[in-house]
């Protein structure tokens, strides 16, 4: 399913709304709208400078074309800025511990699951 232009707009929204709740003030962040593989977004970053790109993917690999809306648009923003939340956290866990990354990142999705289900669906409940 092809991401619109619009759409972008709504995820660098949301992104802004997700910076200011969690008061990562202390970050310079780009946003890209592109191709990329296997997710709907990503974000990376340089952690001492400060500096993150935040990209979202022009296309998602969905089944149900239902599952394209402005609402997961905002949730993937809002996941994407849980990441950057928590990146120096997984860089520092892997530095102390010398844990294999795939083992961070693991746990810190979980948390971001958690986030998700939790704050997100809270600040998005229509009720």
């Amino acid at each position: 399913m092809k991401i619109t232009e619009d759409q972008f707009e709504i995820f660098k929204q949301e992104c802004a709304k997700w910076v200011d709740f969690f008061g990562l003030k202390n970050w310079q962040i780009h946003y890209l709208f592109k191709q990329i593989q296997n997710n709907r977004a990503e974000v990376t970053y340089d952690i001492v400078g400060g500096i993150a790109t935040i990209t979202l993917n022009k296309s998602w690999v969905e089944m149900d074309p239902s599952l394209v809306n402005d609402r997961a648009i905002k949730k993937t923003a809002f996941h994407e800025i849980c990441e950057l939340f928590l990146c120096r956290l997984g860089y520092m866990v892997n530095q102390r511990y010398g844990l294999i990354y795939p083992d961070v990142e693991e746990e810190i999705h979980k948390i971001i699951r958690t986030l998700e289900n939790v704050v997100w669906e809270d600040q998005n409940n229509p009720y």
